[in-house]
């Protein structure tokens, strides 16, 4: 057989099955892929939600309530009861004392808190002596 023959045999016979092989692997490494990007894209929302909280503190450092109080609703998705919180404190500076109880309210109504009872039971008395002030105000 002379060396063009062997060479064609191969490209008909061999380089299919590699082509195969390898389609195999993609399709299988496919929903890897995809699970990968949900990760990501969760991840990226996250941070989004991060900088949103982080901006908004600067807004009411800057005493631009209005606008903390937007991003701070954007990001009570991720971080309810410190968003909620500075809610509470920007409408308060607004003075918007009904809006304010309810935000607060909110906090002190939240079942889920993971911290420890101690401290649990002090932010709610801290919020309850807010709520007090604000409705004899």
């Amino acid at each position: 057989m002379t060396m063009y023959k062997k060479i064609l045999i191969y490209l008909i016979l061999i380089a299919p099955l590699y082509l195969l092989s390898k389609e195999n692997k993609t399709v299988e490494s496919q929903p890897q892929i995809l699970f990968e990007h949900e990760k990501l894209t969760s991840e990226q929302d996250r941070r989004e939600l991060l900088l949103k909280f982080n901006t908004a503190v600067l807004y009411l450092e800057e005493k631009k309530y209005k606008h903390a109080i937007q991003l701070l609703k954007q990001s009570s998705k991720l971080l309810k009861v410190p968003s909620y919180l500075n809610i509470g404190i920007a409408y308060y500076k607004l003075d918007s004392h009904n809006n304010a109880y309810l935000y607060l309210k909110k906090i002190y109504d939240f079942k889920e808190l993971n911290i420890k009872i101690d401290i649990h039971i002090l932010v709610r008395h801290i919020i309850y002596i807010l709520l007090q002030k604000m409705i004899s105000i």
